[in-house]
């Protein structure tokens, strides 16, 4: 292995263990988390086995062998982003009924308020 798998591979190995202490400190749920483990389990992978990486690099006929790693980042993060895409739109329709709720509720407040009156 050269010195540039080893640099990522250590990074690679050091990230996974920062989502699980993540996970296991309630900082991010697992739900979450699933692929940011994904990708990082890939990454690993592909820096652990060279030849894996200049197959796939044939296989989709790119030249350069780390450019495959590059491509693969850029999917993880994709599919990053619309995981967070996803969670952001949710939480947009959550908080829309919960204020929906809230001015039903303090209308109502107000009206008994002058009803007692």
């Amino acid at each position: 292995m050269t010195l540039i798998q080893y640099i990522a591979l250590f990074g690679s190995l050091c990230f996974l263990v920062t989502v699980f202490w993540a996970i296991h400190r309630g900082i991010l749920s697992a739900g979450y988390a699933l692929l940011w483990i994904v990708v990082t389990c890939g990454m690993i992978v592909l820096a652990w086995a060279p030849r894996l990486l200049n197959y796939v690099a044939m296989l989709i006929q790119v030249y350069t062998p780390p450019f495959v790693l590059v491509l693969f980042m850029l999917g993880g993060m994709i599919l990053l982003l619309f995981q967070q895409s996803i969670i952001i739109s949710r939480q947009t329709e959550k908080l829309k009924r919960l204020t929906e709720e809230v001015t039903l509720l303090k209308a109502e407040k107000a009206d008994k308020n002058n009803a007692e009156k």
